[in-house]
């Protein structure tokens, strides 16, 4: 099993420090270092790992690093330093002074945890408690690095962007750190399922894809569902990915004074194959106990039934989730085309109601770059609904590809939400390509490493955020196989 240790500063090995052990993004393994600074970790690795340790105000990261067997015995040393820390109060952006016991969570400025949530921010966050006082100390931090702040206290939120500041330097004492406010306001919603009214089944999640939504009267910001509130719900994070087969929508709004609306917001639905439709949504505080609020739809085209779109053949253990969105195009006899942003859920499925008819589908992931059925079989796949029903479609065996294995300048995994573009490149050096002619495609990777299927063998150049923004980096896809590549990113400046 892997095997860890610890150092302090002065050289000695260091007990009872705290030791996580982050991969793909998620906490696998926590615990403390014996009396001469071991830890041992309970499972082999098959991805870097970073490992971070802390004792009172020191702190160190190093990555694991296992051989292609998984196996590690080469021990991990991590350092200990000097930490950098931020301090500051949580107030009631309401205007009602401090409030007590707000978790408050530290990332880094230059990151994008997928959603914030938990198990996104596991790898990168650190965390507090503000006391009684709304009062907070964020230690462990990387000195001088400029980091983002949530907080979230009994339904209330901060900003969704966060609050900016920088850690202090690492002999600078906590008592001089200027504070840092973060202001948070009361959010009141309601969650909503909708119904087939005909055979009472909850509308999987692609259903809000098609469906125009549009409240009157919205008593504040809205809000994406996302981090700190899927964890006030109590919800995971499957629900704001959208791969749901029963599909759950939140409204919710962050309000600017302590009194939630009593009177209901309004709701319309527009949506391919029901009649239009109105509901009233009676918001509540946000909290676990949000009651969901069932939405009845009239079909417009006779009876719907509920289709499986399954994916055989998926890889049992993919490098990494496929990239988002994954597309769903559906030819509907009658009634013409329509697209839906999709993700596959645990069981490499995607949910859908359809009504009667003979039909098409194409599935497409990583921005286009593998399509099912293939465009040498014409790209569609027909199949008639006359109750519910599976379609399966087959995933390409052995698919090219690319594994982007991105660091940050000390060579610590980058987790979290990734934006690329690649283009094929022709010649040796940018001078030789044609930027008009080149065929662009994007996609969004959401959790390291980031896998991108399907690219036939040849040369390509990525970039990483923003396009055609800087040299790049030229990459060849071999004939077979998928090709891992480490890619170092520079470190982000404080503002």
């Amino acid at each position: 099993m892997p095997l860890v240790r610890v150092r302090g500063p002065d050289g000695a090995w260091v007990a009872s420090a705290s030791v996580e052990i982050v991969a793909l993004g998620m906490l696998q393994d926590r615990g403390y270092s014996d009396a001469n600074g071991w830890f041992a970790v309970k499972q082999a690795l098959f991805e870097p790992a970073v490992v971070v340790a802390r004792k009172g105000d020191l702190a160190g990261r190093a990555v694991a690093e296992p051989p292609g067997a998984g196996d590690m015995t080469t021990p991990v040393v991590v350092e200990l330093q000097g930490c950098g820390a931020i301090r500051g109060v949580v107030v009631d952006g309401a205007g009602n002074g401090p409030i007590s016991s707000a978790s408050v969570c530290a990332v880094p400025s230059g990151t994008r945890p997928r959603s914030l949530s938990r198990a996104s921010r596991a790898a990168i966050a650190v965390e507090a408690q503000a006391d009684e006082l709304g009062r907070f100390e964020l230690r462990g931090l990387r000195p001088d690095t400029e980091y983002r702040l949530h907080a979230v206290v009994r339904g209330h939120l901060g900003e969704p962007q966060g609050v900016l500041a920088v850690a202090s330097s690492a002999d600078e004492p906590i008592d001089s750190v200027p504070l840092t406010t973060i202001e948070v306001f009361p959010v009141c919603g309601a969650l909503v399922q909708f119904i087939d009214a005909a055979s009472g089944r909850v509308l999987p999640d692609s259903f809000s894809q098609s469906a125009r939504l549009s409240l009157e009267g919205q008593p504040g910001e809205l809000l994406p569902l996302e981090g700190l509130a899927l964890d006030e719900l109590e919800l995971p994070e499957s629900v704001a990915s959208g791969n749901q087969a029963e599909g759950l929508r939140a409204f919710l709004f962050s309000m600017r004074d302590a009194d939630h609306p009593r009177e209901p917001l309004i709701l319309s639905v527009e949506a391919p194959d029901f009649l239009p439709a109105r509901a009233n949504l009676v918001l509540s505080p946000l909290s676990p106990s949000m009651e969901v609020v069932p939405v009845s739809l009239q079909s417009a085209v006779g009876a719907m039934h509920p289709i499986t779109l399954r994916i055989q053949g998926f890889p049992k253990d993919p490098p990494a989730p496929l990239p988002s969105p994954c597309q769903v195009h559906l030819d509907l006899e009658g009634r013409g085309t329509r697209s839906l942003y999709v993700a596959l859920d645990e069981a490499n499925e995607v949910h859908l109601m359809l009504p009667q008819g003979t039909h098409r589908v194409r599935f497409e992931a990583g921005g286009g770059a593998v399509v099912l059925p293939s465009r040498e079989s014409g790209g569609w796949k027909s199949f008639a609904v006359a109750e519910p029903c599976s379609v399966e479609l087959l995933w390409p065996p052995n698919l090219q590809g690319v594994v982007l294995d991105v660091r940050d300048a000390d060579g610590i995994p980058e987790y979290g939400a990734l934006g690329l573009l690649w283009t094929t490149a022709a010649g040796d050096g940018r001078k030789d390509v044609d930027h008009a002619s080149r065929i662009l495609q994007s996609a969004v990777l959401s959790n390291a490493p980031y896998w991108l299927p399907g690219l036939a063998a040849g040369r390509y150049e990525f970039w990483l955020d923003q396009r055609m923004s800087g040299p790049g980096y030229r990459i060849e896809i071999p004939e077979a196989g998928t090709v891992r590549v480490k890619l170092v990113r520079p470190r982000p400046t404080a503002r």
